[in-house]
């Protein structure tokens, strides 16, 4: 646990090796990373860390930031490693490692974004911020209203693609994350240009197929390269959860990006 200003930030540790920093999406938590932190515990020292409002952390203040995330992230960074880490980001979580690496580049070696929650495309945001408040409240009741022996299987049933590992670690993130996480001024920064362009790390983008449900289409793939040239992409015929859905082959690039780097 660390405290920054009374504030608690939890997180999960295991391993030794490489320092690598774990940043989960919006509703999860550290407890979802839990197949990946058991898979590369013996490559490196893994560090998953709860967001505020999510898993064990202080809960969401309305006046938190995008930048105020990154900021926490690098605390904890600060607190338990020596050296810069790899960063590797899910959705919202891709957002605050950008972030990251751009306000913090002394703690950051090399980053993974993994189908971050950018476009080129112009976006309506209280249309879309209205749809996905509705979609998360309506995901959120069916799980914590199952009893709780059926809770497995109804996460299974909303995600048919993933393994049975991913599903407890799943779950136990909606039972605990705070909803007025999606009020205020939001978790993701939507001008994500500026940041990628002042990130001097390497970058390696695991992104799905839009037409499954992935966040980054073509043109927003293009550009992230055009703002951030040392940057490797790799698309995967899945949806937006890919290291969940394309579980060893993410594994083996992220293994080949931060050997590489």
């Amino acid at each position: 646990m660390t405290t920054i200003d009374g504030n608690e930030l939890t997180w999960r540790r295991t391993g030794t090796g490489r320092p690598l920093v774990l940043l989960h999406g919006i509703t999860d938590s550290a407890a979802c990373w839990s197949r990946i932190m058991g898979e590369l515990e013996g490559e490196f020292d893994v560090v998953a860390l709860d967001a505020r409002g999510h898993g064990r952390s202080a809960r969401w203040s309305p006046e938190m930031t995008p930048a105020q995330m990154a900021d926490d992230a690098a605390a904890v960074i600060r607190e338990l490693v020596d050296e810069p880490v790899v960063v590797w980001g899910h959705s919202m979580g891709a957002a605050t490692a950008t972030l990251l690496a751009a306000r913090h580049p002394e703690l950051v070696a090399a980053v993974v974004l993994e189908d971050p929650p950018y476009t080129t495309s112009p976006v309506d945001d209280t249309h879309q911020i209205a749809q996905l408040v509705t979609g998360i409240g309506q995901m959120l009741a069916m799980v914590r209203e199952a009893p709780e022996a059926e809770r497995l299987a109804v996460a299974q049933a909303m995600n048919p693609a993933w393994d049975a590992a991913d599903l407890p670690g799943w779950v136990e993130s909606k039972l605990e994350f705070d909803e007025s996480v999606l009020t205020g001024r939001g978790a993701i920064d939507r001008d994500w240009r500026t940041p990628m362009a002042s990130v001097s790390a390497p970058v390696l983008l695991v992104v799905g197929d839009p037409t499954r449900g992935g966040a980054v289409d073509e043109d927003t793939a293009n550009a992230l390269v055009s703002a951030h040239s040392d940057t490797e992409v790799r698309r995967f015929p899945v949806g937006h959860n890919v290291h969940r859905e394309a579980y060893e082959d993410v594994l083996a690039a992220v293994r080949g990006f931060v050997a590489g780097h």
